[in-house]
């Protein structure tokens, strides 16, 4: 086992499940979060694993133990669009299912730990969105922010502006 995926595993094995930040700046915990994968949502809770984009560690933390939380009340991810207005406060966030074409590339590290360890392979994703300053979503009609910092990974490559 290499030492990311053991790093992985030890805080799986600690935790039941871990989240990965991915950062601008590789080995800088300082530096701003790009997007945040979780690690074994699915085993620890029955919930897909998760990618979040553009927002700060402490609005991520926040955010994922809301949805764990869904899910110790009985949320079951069925594979439809889900919107929660109690999440994150003041705004709504949905749920979306990851188009397969972006899950290897941006769940490498959580697809290598699940090969170190023999857990079963990881069979989608979910994307969690968040309304930009405009209050809508980006897959909303007639959003106005431009949303580079949360790109739309539930549509295939060629449909994303």
């Amino acid at each position: 086992m290499d030492p990311t995926d053991k790093t992985t595993n030890d805080l799986v094995e600690q935790f039941g499940w871990t989240k990965l930040h991915v950062r601008s700046v590789q080995g800088d915990p300082t530096s701003q979060i790009m997007f945040t994968v979780t690690v074994n949502l699915d085993e620890a809770f029955g919930l897909p694993e998760l990618i979040i984009f553009g927002l700060n560690q402490d609005t991520i933390n926040g955010m994922i133990a809301g949805i764990i939380k869904k899910g110790e009340e009985g949320f079951k991810w069925d594979g439809t669009p889900t919107r929660f207005d109690n999440i994150l406060t003041g705004y709504p966030i949905e749920l979306r299912a990851m188009h397969p074409e972006g899950v290897p590339i941006l769940f490498d590290r959580n697809i290598s730990w699940r090969k170190a360890t023999a857990r079963p392979e990881l069979e989608g994703a979910v994307q969690v969105f968040w309304p930009g300053k405009d209050g809508k979503f980006p897959f909303d009609e007639g959003y106005t922010d431009a949303f580079h910092d949360q790109p739309r990974l539930d549509i295939p490559r060629g449909l994303r502006e």
